[in-house]
């Protein structure tokens, strides 16, 4: 289906973002009815973006929490994955990469530069943009 040199994956790492405030807010309120359904939304969503991935032909290495790490080959990848998912609780950040390093390296510049976006580090120029546009 792919070609030799389109079956270099790419690495995927997505992170919601301030996820572990949110839930810590809950919890310092002793709102567990709270926290244990924002836990649940972004289970949901991330499951959502699990299946879609996998459809897509990527392997998920891990996924859980709020956190997922995938790859797959880079001919295979399309932003449109990442958008229009199910009510969000919370924004995502997401790093891409040749391996999973530079896709951690790529979520933490996404974090750093506003949180809710994608940042690459798979071309010579490190390009982001918003999950949602």
């Amino acid at each position: 289906m792919y070609s030799e040199s389109d079956r270099c994956d790419l690495f995927i790492a997505i992170d919601g973002d301030h996820v572990g405030d949110t839930l810590e807010y809950h919890l310092a309120r002793c709102d567990l009815a709270q926290a244990r359904g924002f836990s649940q939304e972004v289970a949901h969503v991330i499951r959502e973006l699990d299946q879609r991935l996998e459809q897509a032909g990527a392997t998920v290495h891990f996924s859980g929490g709020d956190n997922l790490i995938a790859s797959m080959p880079k001919v295979a990848f399309e932003p449109r994955m990442l958008q229009d998912l199910p009510r969000q609780p919370c924004t995502f950040s997401v790093g891409l990469g040749w391996d999973s390093r530079s896709a951690l390296m790529a979520l933490k510049v996404a974090k750093a530069l506003g949180r809710n976006q994608v940042f690459s580090m798979l071309g010579d120029d490190h390009t982001r943009k918003e999950v949602g546009g």
